[in-house]
């Protein structure tokens, strides 16, 4: 998966902005939920990251080391 389409994912599976779902995308390839592959581009290490109430939490995470 390429990463315009992960973003997306995310995004859609959080119900949450695009911008938001990008920084939860930089978060997981920083933590290493998130591989990039050369025969599948991006792939997540399990489907439990994808559930909304996780990205809300990965998004709250982001918030609070900005500030």
């Amino acid at each position: 998966m390429t990463k315009p389409d992960f973003i997306e994912l995310i995004a859609k599976q959080g119900q949450i902005m695009r911008s938001d779902a990008t920084s939860v995308f930089e978060l997981y390839r920083k933590m290493k939920i998130v591989n990039a592959t050369a025969s599948h581009g991006y792939e997540i290490k399990h489907g439990a990251f994808l559930d909304q109430d996780v990205i809300t939490r990965a998004i709250n995470q982001v918030n609070a080391v900005k500030h």
